[in-house]
């Protein structure tokens, strides 16, 4: 009895062991981990210079050439300083981009693109959208920006980035850094990414800040999905009525650029603008919900017995139902191609007529029928 007793007590603690105790022994081991790359990263990064990190120093020339014509010197963005820029660029960009591969050899390019890495063909061109959500501001002139890039080619080429940036609203210009999956390696590249010293001085003090509590969310190099990786450059018109800017993307470890047609710019629709048009739709289809359930409840309430039943319309009954079949199959196709808020709008909007058609519709044509 006592020998059975204890074999399932020792069962017992084996268990508890393999169930909780090794967990808690592998976060523990996890922590310190983690713990310990976050010194080396606060290490590296404090330690980035100008003359020694800059990886755009490194560029191929005619890139570097590029990004200077778009952007301008300091001594430029300084005698613009005082001039109307926007302070608020979140929002939503459309745009058309042509694709360069360049051939010249630098530290990341060796002539042979790396294994599982896609880049456009040389000269391809297609649409390009960007979302740029605010993050974070720096004394009201640096702005931390995050989003997202889609590139897709007509010839089929596609490309999904998450990024994360700094914009200057003194002088209209924003560097970002755009991979497959953000992670705290992003910070250190956005940062050598910077066109000049003054850039990547303001650059690594802002972000230094920001990764004070961001670092922690981050993940580790190691554990992100690797594909070509862009620099990218903005630099945004003028004036607060509307978002224009043009573009230079280079992916060093790719060799390739993606920059907006000559005489083009990418156009964008501000965050704001973009909500309230949303909640106008949503308070016209809620509306039009309404007045649907309503004339379709009123139908039904005066079409009591099999008689007044048999004068109703097939034909004008089923003609409706397929109308909104229709508008909830637009509305469903919606929410896959938008986010946030027109997400919701656009399911809710799917959810009642899907409620509608199926339980009060269809079973009023069934009745009809």
């Amino acid at each position: 009895m006592n020998r059975t007793l204890g074999c399932i007590l020792f069962l017992c603690v084996l268990w508890l062991w393999l169930g909780w105790g090794a967990t808690w022994w592998d976060s523990q081991e996890d922590k310190e981990q983690r713990d310990k790359f976050e010194r080396e990263w606060w290490k590296s990064f404090q330690g980035l210079t100008y003359a020694d990190n800059s990886t755009f120093m490194l560029l191929p020339d005619d890139v570097q050439g590029s990004v200077g014509l778009l952007i301008g010197n300091d001594s430029k963005r300084s005698a613009l300083s005082d001039s109307e820029f926007t302070k608020d660029v979140a929002g939503t960009y459309h745009g058309e981009w042509e694709s360069k591969h360049n051939a010249q050899t630098t530290p990341f390019w060796n002539g042979t693109l790396p294994s599982g890495y896609s880049r456009p063909d040389d000269g391809a061109t297609g649409r390009l959208a960007m979302v740029l959500r605010s993050a974070a501001m720096d004394n009201g002139k640096t702005e931390l920006l995050r989003g997202s890039v889609t590139f897709q080619s007509t010839a089929g080429f596609s490309a999904l980035l998450d990024v994360e940036g700094l914009y200057w609203s003194g002088s209209g210009v924003a560097v970002l850094h755009g991979a497959p999956e953000i992670s705290a390696q992003s910070a250190v590249d956005l940062v050598r990414a910077a066109p000049s010293e003054k850039i990547f001085s303001q650059a690594k003090a802002t972000l230094s800040e920001a990764y004070a509590s961001l670092l922690s969310q981050r993940k580790r190099p190691e554990y992100v999905s690797r594909d070509c990786e862009y620099h990218i450059y903005l630099q945004f018109s003028p004036g607060n009525k509307a978002l224009v800017a043009r573009s230079v993307m280079f992916s060093p470890v790719c060799s390739v650029s993606v920059a907006t047609l000559a005489g083009r710019a990418i156009v964008g629709l501000r965050a704001k603008t973009y909500t309230l048009m949303v909640m106008r739709y949503a308070a016209v289809a809620a509306l039009g919900m309404v007045a649907l359930l309503l004339l379709l409840e009123r139908q039904m309430r005066h079409t009591p017995t099999p008689a007044r039943l048999a004068r109703v319309s097939y034909h004008t009954l089923s003609m409706q139902a397929i109308v909104d079949s229709h508008v909830f199959v637009l509305h469903a196709i919606a929410c896959t191609a938008v986010g946030g808020l027109a997400f919701l709008v656009a399911g809710a909007v799917a959810f009642v007529m899907f409620t509608a058609l199926l339980v009060l519709v269809m079973r009023y044509v069934a009745a009809v029928w």
